[in-house]
């Protein structure tokens, strides 16, 4: 990892401070990358009903880990620095998100809950900037202008909902995530829904979430390379979490099935791809 160099009676810069920040930024982002790939990842974030239940669902703290520039914009007096991709993490606190139930009865709507990353220039505030000409005073604001600036750069894990068209119950279709941003949960909303409920929440398919137990605990547990079958007798499937790489000889997968096979069967990890 870089640092900066500071000399004893150099005149300290604002380069000096920004510099040190990005540098731990970057160096941050190489050891995360080294234990979680490059592919966007998703920590936290559980999506559970209210207490009391209603149509909304809470969404607990959590983080994305996506490859971003280093600086899409200037960071201050340091220019955008698009010179490579970093795993940048973005955060967020719990949040509630309210959903609606179709006007119409006997439609349903499926709402995906789409999760992001953004850098945002936060803390808006009147800084006390150096009097040059008068050291004992200080101006407010740059050239005692009095104007507000931000002091801080924060990588924030955004959550959204996207909705899809009403259609008949059970004909609705999930809508795709937005550009630049991955799948976490599907929530179907019938018309006569007054409440969400447990049973009413499932992760969306390819979701990369990071096992809550953490990396280390879920290899010894084999969390990562077992799953439940999905499919039927002979054509079964099982879908990891998190989703799994490029298939590779040597690789361990094993998976619980729901019905015994009666001949050659197939086995799918993946929507459309079968082994």
């Amino acid at each position: 990892m870089d640092r900066q160099i500071v000399y004893p009676g150099a005149i300290p810069l604002e380069t000096d401070l920004l510099n040190t920040n990005k540098f731990a930024m970057i160096g941050l982002a190489k050891l995360a990358s080294a234990v979680l790939g490059s592919d966007t990842c998703l920590a936290g974030l559980k999506c559970t009903p209210t207490l009391p239940a209603s149509l909304n669902v809470v969404i607990s703290a959590g983080e994305i880990y996506c490859l971003q520039h280093i600086d899409q914009t200037a960071y201050s007096t340091l220019t955008s620095d698009h010179s490579d991709t970093i795993l940048k993490q973005g955060l967020t606190k719990d949040l509630i998100l309210e959903l609606r139930a179709p006007a119409q009865a006997g439609m349903s709507i499926s709402y995906l809950i789409q999760v992001g990353y953004e850098d945002v220039d936060v803390g808006d505030s009147v800084l006390p900037y150096y009097n040059a000409a008068d050291p004992s005073m200080t101006f407010s604001g740059p050239a005692n202008n009095g104007k507000a600036q931000p002091d801080v750069r924060a990588g924030k894990c955004v959550v959204s909902l996207k909705a899809s068209s009403a259609a008949s119950a059970g004909m609705q279709m999930t809508p795709l995530p937005d550009i630049g941003f991955v799948s976490a949960w599907v929530i179907d909303v019938s018309s006569d829904m007054k409440m969400i409920e447990s049973c009413d929440i499932h992760v969306a398919p390819g979701a990369p979430f990071i096992p809550s137990c953490g990396i280390y605990a879920a290899i010894q547990q084999a969390k990562p390379t077992f799953a439940n079958d999905s499919g039927s007798a002979n054509a079964y499937q099982a879908f990891y979490q998190p989703p799994l790489p490029p298939l590779v000889d040597g690789m361990r997968l094993a998976f619980k099935a729901r019905e015994v096979n009666s001949g050659k069967s197939t086995f799918s990890v993946r929507p459309g791809e079968v082994h």
